[in-house]
């Protein structure tokens, strides 16, 4: 938005319209959020599904879908405990959706007819597939009066070849969002790190959550531009990703076609999620209502 008009202005410069339009705006403007934080999302919608006579089950591994075998529309979705669960329609979100799918892509009449240097193997659509890195967030509640001007703003982003701090960016919440600003009280703020990026050494970032923590304070410290002693510290969290953030490579992406196209000729299957549609609500959303659209 504004972009015709600036320019105008820049006199048909792009580089200087789109630096004029970043300069005027808010720092985190593109970034829009839930007063009390994502979570309330969650909640509303498992009160929706439960509502709805659906039930939510959270710490449930699936490890195997195949087909039914007395309903040839039908699906078997087996779980990590030995539990098995049938559907006629299927909604494949997981990172692991590849893996998921082979099953029910071998079962059915095309698979016999493979490449012709390889009879009878289909070839495998999740090939190229970008496994995504582990991402681990670090959030620290602070007292620190030197962080009530936001020296940083709303946060900062750390260029890959930085070698003073392991951190990839630091959000300041307490100066980003107005809602955790009141609810932290004066002189109280919340920063989050986050580490991890695909490529990288993970033994860069330490498993134990007590050399976590410290090692996020000391990049705190550096990223800030302020002094942040231990004491500080009035409560941490620590929440570790996994298959997260897979790189939007042409390879990635084809084989996320590849996958859609298989799954969209199996009855009842659709496939969605950040690992297809790419990360942020602005993605997923439209995705999830699309794929929900082919099986209603």
């Amino acid at each position: 938005p504004g972009l015709p008009a600036a320019l105008r202005d820049a006199k048909g410069s792009l580089a200087r319209a789109v630096r004029s339009l970043r300069a005027a705006a808010p720092a985190g403007s593109a970034v829009q959020g839930v007063d009390g934080g994502l979570h309330l999302l969650v909640d509303a919608l498992v009160a929706d599904v439960e509502a709805h006579g659906g039930e939510v089950r959270t710490r449930t591994r699936v490890t195997e879908v195949r087909p039914a075998g007395d309903d040839p529309t039908g699906y078997e979705v087996v779980l990590a405990d030995g539990a098995v669960l049938r559907a006629s329609r299927l909604v494949l979100a997981t990172p692991t959706t590849g893996d998921l799918l082979r099953p029910l892509l071998a079962a059915t009449p095309e698979a016999s007819d493979g490449p012709d240097d390889v009879p009878g193997t289909p070839a495998d659509p999740t090939d190229g597939l970008d496994e995504g890195a582990v991402v681990t967030l670090v959030t620290l509640v602070l007292r620190s009066t030197a962080l009530d001007a936001a020296p940083r703003g709303t946060g900062v982003l750390v260029a890959q070849e930085a070698t003073d701090v392991t951190a990839k960016a630091l959000t300041h919440g307490t100066a980003k969002w107005p809602w955790l600003a009141r609810a932290a009280g004066p002189g109280r703020h919340a920063v989050r790190l986050s580490y991890g990026r695909a490529g990288d050494d993970a033994s860069a970032v330490p498993a134990d959550k007590d050399a976590l923590v410290d090692l996020a304070l000391r990049d705190a410290a550096v990223l800030l531009g302020v002094p942040l002693p231990a004491d500080a510290v009035e409560g941490t969290a620590v929440v570790r990703w996994t298959q997260a953030l897979p790189r939007p490579s042409a390879a990635h992406q084809a084989a996320v076609t590849e996958v859609r196209s298989a799954a969209a000729a199996l009855p009842g299957v659709a496939v969605c999620g950040a690992w297809a549609a790419g990360n942020g609500l602005a993605s997923v959303v439209p995705d999830a209502q699309a794929a929900a659209r082919t099986l209603l």
